[in-house]
Formats: C-alpha cells, structure tokens, sequence
C-alpha cells in the first residue's frame, strides 16, 4: 500500500468518530430544544419593606437595601415554611439580610473582592437581623450565625426556604 492509498481510505477511527459526533448533534437537535426540565428558574426574591413590614417581590439583579414599593427601605427576607411552600399561611421570615452602605457601594461599583480592604469591607458589610429585631449585625458573628439558625431550629431542624419560582 502506497502513501497515495493510506490517504484516500479513511481510518476506521476517524469514521467512527464522525459517526458518533453527527449521532450526537442529530440527537441533540431533535431531543435538546425545547421547555427546561430542570428545577424553577428563581426570577425574583423576597424583599421585606421595613416600615411597612410586608413582604414584596424584588429584582436579583439589585443588592440589599433596595427602594421598597412605599418608598422605604426594602432589605432581602428569607421565608420559610416548616411544612410546604404552596401553603402560604405557613410561611414566616426566618431573618432580614442587607449590605451596610459601604459594601453595597464595593458590589455596585463591581470592586474586586478576592482580597485586600475591599474585601474587608465586603465582609464586615453583610448584615441580618430578626424581623422583629431593631439590629443589625454582621452575618459571620456568632449573633449573626444564631438569627440564620433560629430558622431552622423554629421548623425542629427541617425549615424548607420558600423561594419565588415561576
């Protein structure tokens, strides 16, 4: 066999993969489109207007605090339900989350947060309380860890969050 003939047969493995990749992009095309099978894409949070003291949907695209719809402050709400999220008399605010003005500065302006004082910042800025608290303190103290937790401890360690699915 000359090297004219090794050049005009295909090697078997590269038909075969040919084979294998049409396979796949056929298979792809035909059974790939379509509606997602996967879980609820989440397109909005839960806020809660603190002078108001309701509950109100809100963009994920903003940080916390954001305007609420009476003009207030509007902070993140994470809602829970001991039982099932569809019931919503079952629903209660495990805690109320916003950033202190200078991180949510730092997450606007897009700062670099792997390190260095705006990390710091960033860091020191993550803020909860209870809803029917008056402080707020930093999320990664042991009083911040204890409002996260009583969530939970509220639902005998099995609060399920309700989150905004459509």
């Amino acid at each position: 066999m000359g090297l004219i003939d090794s050049v005009r047969k295909p090697a078997v493995g590269g038909t075969l993969a040919g084979a294998i990749l049409l396979t796949a992009v056929v298979y792809g095309v035909l059974f790939g489109s379509g509606e997602p099978t996967g879980p609820k894409e989440e397109v909005s949070y839960w806020y809660y207007d603190v002078s108001e003291k309701k509950l109100f949907e809100g963009p994920t695209n903003q940080f916390a605090p954001i305007a609420s719809p009476s003009g207030g402050e509007g902070v993140r709400a994470y809602v829970y339900s001991c039982s099932d999220c569809s019931d919503e008399t079952s629903w209660f605010i495990g805690y109320l989350f916003k950033n202190s003005d200078g991180a949510k500065k730092l997450l606007v302006e897009s700062a670099d947060m792997t390190g260095g004082p705006n990390y710091q910042t960033w860091y020191d800025g993550q803020l909860v309380r209870a809803e029917e608290g008056d402080e707020w303190v930093n999320i990664h103290t042991k009083e911040g860890t204890e409002i996260k937790s009583a969530a939970s401890k509220k639902c005998s360690g099995k609060a399920i969050e309700c989150r905004i699915e459509k």
